[in-house]
């Protein structure tokens, strides 16, 4: 399809003024920045300005990574997360310029080994972290049985070691023109764990079951 990046054809009539804005942006990076002139097809068979075609990500797949540290962390989730029966939407992962799970790819598969990384835990988390352990994408506690058993994950997951030894992690959802799930979870395995992990109060279940703030309260007992 030759039309330029900022073309209309390649919007999306149903996107906010963030929203338009943002894909944009990443309709300009996909011709300017990665050099594909042709946008890739989207929903409705329509084609998209943030969307990669799919036959050019056939022929150079790690085109939807920053580097070639976060395309491996992508190739290898892809089949950790498939052999644990978990969902990592692939071709969302390889082809959407705009979504939420590239972009925890290429932050957290980018640099989180890099020795800065350390650094910015400590700035960030926890000024007791002396030690980078493990930076996972897509994670979900196994056997998923013994937890929620709901297939809920943590975006990211940063595990480090303190100076006295003791292990702790970071769980992480990441944005980045989505909004929080409308769809509301709740169960009572949610509200028991919540209750007995101990760290909110027994009145705090009404306010994190809301939909406002349901889906952090779904993967927080998962980590639990």
């Amino acid at each position: 399809m030759g039309v330029d990046w900022d073309d209309e054809a390649l919007a999306v009539s149903s996107d906010s003024t963030l929203v338009a804005k943002y894909r944009r942006l990443q309709s300009w990076y996909r011709e300017v920045q990665l050099g594909v002139r042709q946008a890739g097809i989207g929903a409705n068979d329509k084609h998209i300005g943030s969307m990669l075609p799919t036959e050019v990500v056939e022929a150079h797949p790690s085109l939807n990574f920053f580097n070639l540290n976060a395309y491996a962390h992508a190739e290898t989730r892809i089949e950790e997360v498939r052999g644990e029966k978990g969902t990592l939407p692939e071709d969302r992962l390889r082809r959407n310029l705009l979504s939420s799970t590239p972009l925890c790819f290429n932050v957290f598969g980018a640099i989180g080994q890099h020795p800065a990384f350390l650094v910015m835990v400590q700035s960030l988390f926890d000024p007791d972290a002396t030690e980078i352990v493990e930076v996972v994408c897509e994670w979900a506690p196994q056997p998923p049985a013994d937890y929620l058993d709901d297939r809920s994950a943590f975006d990211a997951l940063v595990v480090y070691l303190t100076g006295d030894g003791r292990r702790r992690f970071v769980g992480i959802e990441t944005k980045y023109t989505e909004l929080f799930s409308p769809t509301v979870y709740d169960s009572q395995r949610y509200r028991d764990v919540t209750a007995n992990c101990g760290w909110f109060t027994q009145d705090c279940v009404a306010e994190l079951s809301a939909s406002s703030t349901n889906q952090l309260w779904q993967v927080h007992p998962g980590g639990s």
